[in-house]
């Protein structure tokens, strides 16, 4: 089971452009051989020096104040790495079909008819 979960996550990366940090927590020796080796490297070589606790709370995370620094590093890390994938651009098309594509598709004019909708609202 985690092997198809280890596999989904590195299917993602071709269609997205990135891969996420779960793949370390279900590395194992009989599983290893499905994650390309730059990948790993990467995921290995971003990993701070010391371990050290993170605590989430709802939309926030949290740890010892020697620590912010490496959060801080992870962080900026992760979002220049989704800023270079293609994941935004998934999100939209999931979201808006073929709207990105052929904006005189039905769905696109539902699409600009509830943005309008919604811009007069307000």
């Amino acid at each position: 089971m985690e092997d198809e979960a280890l596999s989904k996550l590195v299917s993602l990366r071709e269609r997205l452009g990135c891969y996420s940090n779960a793949i370390l927590g279900m590395l194992n020796a009989h599983n290893m051989h499905l994650v390309p080796r730059d990948v790993l490297e990467t995921l290995i070589n971003d990993l701070p020096e010391k371990t050290f606790s993170v605590y989430l709370v709802h939309d926030c995370f949290g740890t010892h104040a020697n620590y912010c620094e490496d959060i801080k590093k992870l962080y900026l890390t992760i979002m220049n790495r989704l800023s270079h994938s293609k994941i935004y651009r998934c999100f939209l098309e999931d979201a808006c079909g073929d709207f990105l594509n052929n904006p005189s598709s039905a769905r696109a004019s539902n699409l600009d008819l509830g943005i309008r909708i919604l811009t007069l609202s307000k």
